[in-house]
């Protein structure tokens, strides 16, 4: 698309011409780190500071998880804490470590088998990596398969 003529008045879309922004793309990361930036600054945090801490809670909690489930899958704990590339995933504030936490959570969850998961929690994983970033939809038919 090319850039309007000097003194065209007519409407043009929001969206830049390599599509739409990451903000408008329903990426829904971004509204937890807007609600974390308000509670960071009651706790006089830097809002930046705030929302890094959404991703470390992230982290901590899929450290929690594999914890709890090592049993299932004793290397995926080693993979989690001696991969650098996933350090740098929850160390900045990005939307890709919300939907990295729930693949590795739902991939557990269908690892473990009957025992360790319910269809209805699955289903919510699944449901939420859906609409969480567009790219993992290629993981949710691979597990599927």
């Amino acid at each position: 698309m090319a850039a309007p003529a000097v003194g065209d008045s007519r409407p043009r879309p929001a969206s830049p011409p390599g599509g739409p922004a990451t903000s408008t793309s329903g990426t829904w990361v971004y509204l937890l780190f807007g609600k974390a930036a308000p509670l960071g600054r009651l706790l006089r945090l830097d809002p930046t500071l705030s929302m890094r801490s959404v991703q470390c809670l992230l982290y901590l909690v899929l450290v929690l998880l594999l914890a709890r489930r090592s049993r299932i899958f004793p290397p995926a704990a080693g993979f989690l804490l001696l991969t650098p590339q996933v350090w740098y995933v929850f160390s900045y504030v990005h939307g890709d470590a919300l939907p990295f936490a729930l693949a590795m959570a739902l991939a557990l969850e269908l690892a473990g088998g009957r025992a360790a998961s319910t269809p209805r929690s699955s289903a919510c994983l699944l449901g939420l990596l859906a609409v969480c970033k567009l790219n993992y939809l290629v993981l949710c038919a691979f597990l599927l398969a």
